[in-house]
């Protein structure tokens, strides 16, 4: 089998950026693949606007409008000639379509189509049934560079080089911040606090607490003031004080997860351990519609159980009912898609 081009665009937004290697990286482990990234950014506020509908009329794009309307290196894009195109993100859509349609080659999407027309990809990849795109193909999970082997290295490593105390079942809470409708006050930092020392009682367990670079940081020195010299937390970051990429440490080491409901990246990460998940949403909340899908779809198939972090402190497990995700769903149909001439 030749090996295959595959440009992948890239918005700068990490969590969209882990999802196209993720898919890359269970591609490779079936295709030949040479691989280049292209960092895009739309010029202008309307450029995603003007694009689409310039597409949805079956337009032929020429490329210096592109270059008018986008941010990219040309010269790059051009050095390795595509023969699938892969991106993540709704900076990155139109332009993955017009791009695919210059070098006439196959092309990914993974996300919400945004009202572009389903026929301007080879494939739409979500987490997500869309009953009326004919050409998705819906995995259990969205693609990660996570996966249950590397954990296992992650929490050797982490082990290693932290010393934490095994004695007791080390639980983790991975905490977010505002995004995707949830909004988080002082009030329920201090009753995941709370309810942390609670569980830490009553199941006999120690915490491994991360926040991350979403969280306020008022609210983060909040916490960390609530909860520091307590014995029950075995290991903490907080990320603006001092930030420390440990998440896949956690992952691989803890027995179950926790974390807030506001990042579908995290809560995926979470799910791929095949560990039991907890998401936890705030008292003030409009969840959007696409990231409720998710979550909703999450629960349904009993991947996660969810509660509020007012009631994290009666939290009774149900090992009984949680289901581990098919890692690996979706993926020979993605492959045949890309080999089929």
């Amino acid at each position: 089998m030749s090996t295959l081009n595959l440009l992948i665009l890239s918005d700068g937004k990490p969590g969209h950026y882990t999802q196209s290697l993720g898919l890359l990286e269970n591609l490779q482990k079936t295709l030949p693949i040479r691989h280049q990234v292209l960092e895009i950014k739309p010029r202008i506020k309307l450029a995603n606007h003007l694009l689409r509908a310039l597409l949805n009329k079956k337009i032929k794009i020429p490329g210096f409008l592109l270059s008018l309307l986008y941010r990219f290196n040309s010269s790059q894009a051009r050095s390795l000639i595509p023969g699938v195109i892969i991106s993540t993100g709704g900076n990155t859509c139109g332009l993955n379509a017009a791009l695919a349609q210059q070098y006439g080659c196959k092309n990914l999407y993974l996300g919400s189509l945004r009202k572009h027309a389903p026929v301007l990809f080879s494939a739409v990849i979500t987490t997500t049934p869309m009953p009326d795109v004919d050409n998705s193909i819906v995995l259990d999970v969205a693609p990660s560079l996570i996966n249950r082997e590397t954990l296992q290295q992650a929490a050797h490593t982490f082990l290693q080089h932290t010393q934490v105390d095994t004695q007791y079942p080390l639980w983790a809470m991975l905490i977010g911040g505002e995004g995707s409708g949830y909004t988080f006050t002082q009030g329920d930092y201090h009753q995941l606090a709370d309810g942390m020392l609670t569980l830490a009682k009553k199941y006999r367990i120690r915490w491994l607490l991360t926040t991350s670079r979403r969280t306020d940081p008022t609210h983060e020195a909040y916490l960390s003031t609530l909860l520091q010299h307590q014995k029950e937390v075995a290991h903490a970051v907080y990320f603006n004080s001092k930030p420390e990429k440990i998440m896949q440490g956690y992952l691989g080491v803890a027995e179950r997860i926790f974390c807030t409901e506001d990042s579908t990246s995290m809560v995926s990460e979470a799910v791929i351990t095949g560990k039991p998940v907890t998401t936890l949403s705030s008292q003030k909340k409009q969840i959007n519609k696409g990231h409720a899908a998710v979550i909703d779809r999450f629960a349904q198939k009993q991947h996660i159980q969810r509660s509020k972090i007012s009631q994290l402190g009666i939290f009774q497990p149900q090992e009984a009912s949680f289901k581990p995700v098919d890692t690996q769903k979706g993926y020979e149909e993605i492959i045949s898609v890309l080999t089929q001439s």
